[in-house]
Order: C-alpha cells, then structure tokens, then sequence
C-alpha cells in the first residue's frame, strides 16, 4: 500500500499504518469529488462540485484557534495541500452550521493519496476532537486518527512541542457537544413480529440482503457494523454470525446465483478498493473473487449475478464503471473483463445494475445526482446491448429528472441527506407476459425542498431506451417523506416488491415506518396496496448517518425480506434500547396463497389479502 503519512514519521507509525491501511468509519461512503477552491480556516474549506460549492468541515480533528501556537502553519499547511487542486470528500454529515462534516482527500505532489485529517494529527497540528477515530483494521488494534496524533505526541511535534499544550475548544471556552440531533416521537403501531437481526451495542445502518434462489430458506445480511455478515438457514427467524469478509470498510452489496455462489462486493479499509468475495456454503466462509483499486473515489458499489454472469457497477473517479466475469458453477468465477467506463456520467453516482435475462444479456446500470438538493437532476441510465460481448456502455439516456439532488436533507435525514437513490429489477420469469421488462424506481419531491417526497416507478419494454410515465408508489394523503426506496424481482412470478422508509405518520416527518407494496406483471400495474411492514416507528439514533444512504430487499419464491435500520426497539432485544440502531427484517408475502404457505400461518405475514 502507499505511504500515506508525512515523511518525517517514524517508522514506527509507518509500521502501525502499514498494518491499519487508510481505515474508515463503516458510514464514511457518501463520497463527491471536486476542486478545493478556497480554505477559510484548517478546519473549513469549499469544494466546488461542478454544480455548485459546499462549506466542508474536516471530519475528526481541531486545529489551533487564532492566537494559538502553530495556528498560522495549520492553516499553510491545508492551503498548500488542497487549495487549487481536486480532490474528493466522504461525507459525514451536516452541522448545525450547514457545513458538510467530511474526510477530505487529495493527491501530493508524488501523486499519492492522502487523508487531511491524518496529515495534520500526524503533523502536530490538530487536535483529534473527543470520540474521533476510524474504524481500525482488526479488533483492538489503534485505528489509524488515533495513531497519528499518539505518534506526533510522542515524537513532540507542532502543537505537542510547546509546554502544557491547549485543545482549541478548550481555550475559546466551548464545550464540544452533538450537533443538531434529530429530533421526533417515535410511535407504537400495532403489527406482525420483527426480526432484530443484529442485537448489537452501537449503531447499525445501510443493511444488503440476499436469498439463495435454489434454497430459498437460506438467507444472508451483512451491513456497515461488520465484517462479517449474518447467516439464516430458517427463512430468516433465526440468524448467526458468518464467516469474515475480512478487511472491510463499509457499502455491503449481495448477490446469489442459480449455482449457489453467494458473492459479497463492498469497500475495503485497507484501501479504496472495491473487493469481491464469494462463499460457496451459504455465508459460513468467504474467498477473494477480485479486488478492483480506485484512487479514494469510491461509492455504493452494486453486484448481480444473473445467466451465468457477474456484473459489479461503482462510482470511480467520479464517473460510474462497470467490470463483469463469467460464472460457470459453484466456485467456478472467470476473469473479470477490462473495466468499461458509463459515457456521461460525471457527477453521476448512487447506482444500481440489472443485466437482462434475454440473450444476450445486457447490462444496464443507472446513476444520479451526487451532490446539490435538486431541482430537475437527472437520473441517467447507460445500456451495454451486448452484455459480456465486446461492445461497452452506450451513450447515457437521461430515464427521468427529480427534485432530490444528491445531498437532499429531510426532516428524517436532516445530518446524512437522501438522494434518489435510483434502483434496477428485470422481470426474469419467461412466462410473464412482460418478459424481459426493465423496472426503475427512485425518489421525487413533488415541489423542491417541501420534504414531500415519493416513491415513483418507471418501465421500460427496450431494454432502457425509453420509458413510461411515472408512477407514484406510495399512497398517503400526506405531504410527508418517504425514502430509500428498494426494488425486487421475483423471478419465479415475474411479480416486483418494493420497499421504502415513510414518514407518514409522523407528525414531525421525522420517524421512519418501513413499508411495502407489490404487483403482478398481469395486467400491470396492478398494485396489490401499501402495506406497513414494520412493528414500531425509529427516528434517527446517529447524527453522521442517519438512517444511512441505502436499505436492502431480497424476494424469492413469492417472499420479500425487506431489511432497515431500526431504533424502535419493538422487539425489545436491542442493548442500546432506542439510543442506537440495530438491524431489522421482516417477511412481506406477495401472495397469501402462493404454493408452499401455510395459508392459516398469519401471524407470520406482513401482507394484508389482496
């Protein structure tokens, strides 16, 4: 890996970095990139995103207040270091000064990347603000922050060389406090039992879930908490640990094939790599498929495994690319193909891919906005027509425009922001009258910056060429947000489950349900009803992610296992009660009667009859 520390540290920093890699929060994934075009301070600087600028405030240190010793050098310091020059964000969450909370990333002069927040602690010239760190590489182990600054400490560098140094807050009389807690009641609902997946102390958010289409009481969910994800062999009552991912940072993705590889995608700590692994045995162990490095600029990457294919779609360098490898049986992954590039797709991010099950398979991925709060952004959709064939991504289609942006605060993600967050589902099963159809949901706001969000779907029968009239999915009578959509197929039915966060019943739009709705292709669109799903009602527990940028939903053999973050605590088993998130799945039947239901089992439904 780089040396990403100044060169004057000792080698015994360089060793415990070496052993850290650039480490991250598991909810440090929300990323931008841009040109620093001024410095206001060595805590605040502007990045300028192309669509306009953000106040961007360094995650995790304080550097030394106006009248302070080494205040002067820290400010030369991140001048010289970003000013003028591109480099990327990962947002943390919004302040109560509007500033965007952030690591901040740029290349040096040698063109290796760096991570402001460790260059100045390792300096001496910033204080790590109370509870600051990253998320180290192994248990026990000093993360990375912390390492810096012990070793600037040690070694009395800047700040740590003057007698009884000062922490800045300290010598402007503050006192360092949360910012701008969500605030809001959460409500008791009557419903079916949830399931607390996780039961963990501290929080837990952006949960992928996967089921095993030739084993369908099999099941696997891993979110930001982890590195290694849960496991059920019961149709997801019960649920254990699974094997280790490994190094691991955060933005979990799952995939399960007809052969029964389980494939994992996801950011790696060590480095801004997105990495693949696969487990061959239902989630109790895991190998390394392949692992793809780009320069800390990375985002959300997304995994299907269709037809004989793997397919992986993420944000790199601020463009959205794609790389995809032939899959011939359990364990059998080919190499991966030459990494295609999505044409216009600059400030395009948050994305999903969907191959096509007619032959011969297209990949389509589909992207957003990745900063501002709107109006009209694009979402955009780019189609490779010949799938693993030697063609690449056609030229990209703007699919629908929205009036969330990619940084679009809510009253229920009033720190983290939501985007539209585009999302992809073929119809799979060859006897459906809409064979090979392509689905598309995503998030408007009906006027821009109301907080009356929906959820809204599109079609398309070319492959997503052109599309259909929008269609609101959600059916309150309410101006309040609904968010985070997800989408699934069913590819035994060709019938698509959608799931969502809602604030309807809110009073102060800011506690989150989690509902579903679905609908069979015959006679489309034949929604069958907006249906409750969750037992309690969370508002955010966690003012750097909220509820996080994504949720997760599997459907397989007329079941769909919705998965959110939940600090309810309706099942009165999570540790930290309603403080913090733990992570929540239910069971939402498309069909009461579909064969192998126990028609009178309905204390285990989520779903009203038709």
């Amino acid at each position: 890996m780089h040396d990403r520390v100044p060169r004057s540290i000792s080698a015994s920093l360089l060793a415990a970095v070496a052993l850290l890699g650039l480490a991250a929060q598991p909810a440090s994934a929300k990323r931008l990139g841009g040109v620093f075009t001024a410095v206001k301070d060595a805590n605040v600087v502007i990045l300028d995103y192309g669509e306009g600028s953000y106040d961007v405030r360094i995650y995790g240190t304080e550097a030394p207040a106006d009248g302070q010793p080494f205040a002067a050098e820290a400010k030369a310091f991140v001048r010289e270091a970003l000013l003028g020059k591109n480099g990327a964000v990962r947002f943390k969450y919004r302040n109560a000064k509007d500033e965007m909370v952030s690591r901040v990333f740029y290349t040096d002069a040698q063109g290796v990347a760096r991570d402001l927040s460790v260059e100045l602690a390792a300096a001496g010239l910033a204080w790590l603000r109370p509870g600051a760190r990253y998320r180290p590489a192994e248990e026990g182990q000093m993360d990375e922050l912390t390492a810096a600054q012990a070793e600037a400490q040690r070694a009395r560098r800047g700040v740590w060389s003057v007698p009884n140094p000062v922490a800045p807050w300290t010598y402007r009389g503050e006192k360092l406090e949360a910012e701008g807690e969500t605030s809001g009641t959460p409500e008791t609902v009557a419903g079916t039992v949830d399931i607390n997946i996780s039961k963990i102390v501290n929080g837990d958010n952006e949960c992928a879930i996967a089921k095993n289409p030739a084993n369908p009481l099999q099941l696997v969910a891993h979110c930001n908490s982890s590195a290694s994800p849960w496991r059920s062999i019961d149709g997801g009552q019960t649920w254990v640990v699974g094997g280790s991912l490994g190094s691991y940072c955060c933005d979990p993705n799952l995939a399960w094939d007809s052969f029964g590889n389980l494939f994992a995608t996801f950011i790696d700590s060590a480095a801004d790599n997105i990495v693949t692994k696969v487990s061959v045995n239902g989630g109790v162990s895991f190998s390394r498929v392949a692992s793809f490095f780009c320069n800390f600029c990375v985002d959300q990457p997304s995994v299907v495994a269709h037809d004989g294919m793997i397919w992986i779609v993420w944000n790199n360098d601020s463009v959205m690319v794609a790389r995809g490898a032939a899959v011939t049986g359990l364990g059998a992954i080919g190499a991966f193909s030459a990494m295609q590039t999505a044409p216009t797709t600059s400030s395009c991010s948050f994305g999903d891919i969907a191959t096509s099950p007619v032959f011969p398979h297209a990949v389509v991925q589909v992207c957003g906005p990745s900063g501002g709060q709107g109006p009209n952004a694009s979402i955009r959709i780019n189609i490779d027509s010949d799938g693993p064939g030697a063609g690449g991504f056609g030229a990209s289609i703007v699919a629908t425009t929205t009036n969330v942006g990619g940084f679009d605060f809510i009253p229920a993600q009033n720190h983290r922001s939501i985007d539209p967050e585009a999302g992809l589902a073929f119809d799979r099963n060859p006897t459906s009258q809409h064979f090979g159809r392509l689905y598309l949901v995503y998030t408007d706001e009906l006027v821009n910056e109301s907080h009356n969000t929906n959820i809204m779907l599109r079609y398309s029968d070319d492959t997503g060429a052109t599309w259909s009239a929008p269609i609101q999915v959600n059916t309150d009578a309410t101006t309040r947000s609904q968010f985070l959509p997800k989408i699934a197929s069913d590819p035994a039915t060709g019938e698509v489950a959608i799931c969502w966060h809602d604030a309807r019943n809110s009073g102060t739009n800011t506690a989150m349900e989690e509902w579903c709705d679905s609908f069979t292709p015959v006679g489309f669109p034949t929604f069958r009803g907006n249906v409750r799903v969750s037992d309690g009602a969370s508002v955010s527990t966690d003012i750097q992610m909220d509820f996080g940028d994504y949720s997760g939903l599997t459907v397989i053999d007329g079941v769909a296992h919705p998965i959110w973050a939940d600090s309810s605590n309706s099942t009165g088993d999570n540790p930290d009660n309603t403080s913090e998130f733990d992570t929540y799945t239910d069971k939402y039947f498309l069909s009461l009667f579909f064969d192998g239901f126990e028609a009178g089992n309905s204390s285990a439904w989520s779903a009203v009859a038709p």
